[in-house]
Order: C-alpha cells, then sequence, then structure tokens
C-alpha cells in the first residue's frame, strides 16, 4: 500500500470516529455518555488531524513555485 492510501485511511477513520461519536450523542441525547463521546471524537480528531500533518510532511503538496524552473512549451528555440 503506498503512502497516499495509507494518509486517506487515517484521516478518514478519524473523520468516521467523529461523526459516530457526534451521531450517537445526537441520538441517545441525555442517556449519552460523555466520557465515550468526548473520547471517540478526541481518537478521531488526532487521527484526522496527525493524518493531515503526515501527508502534508510526506508528501509536500505545496511547494515553492521560484524553486522549480519555468516549463518551457517548446517556445524556448535557440537564436543564432
Amino acid at each position: 500500500m503506498d503512502s497516499k492510501r495509507t494518509f486517506a485511511f487515517i484521516i478518514g477513520a478519524g473523520m468516521l470516529l467523529m461523526i459516530l461519536a457526534l451521531a450517537g450523542s445526537a441520538m441517545l441525547g441525555d442517556r449519552a455518555s460523555d466520557s465515550s463521546a468526548g473520547a471517540l471524537l478526541g481518537i478521531g480528531a488526532v487521527l484526522f488531524i496527525g493524518g493531515v500533518a503526515l501527508w502534508l510532511i510526506v508528501e509536500k503538496p505545496v511547494t515553492d513555485p521560484y524553486k522549480e524552473p519555468a516549463p518551457d512549451y517548446g517556445h524556448g528555440e535557440s537564436k543564432h
């Protein structure tokens, strides 16, 4: 499995846990346990934020455009 899929899995698992925690709290209402919902929400948030941070560190989707050479598009013929 490549790293992009792994990071997507981690981020998705975090989002799923957060959604399940909030949906479970909403369905149970007053009977909901704050500690279990808070724990699921916290674990989901850590997975989500950690997955995004790892993706940003490893994949480096944002690069400095001035460090890369500009594309030539075939118009750079040498003049004689």
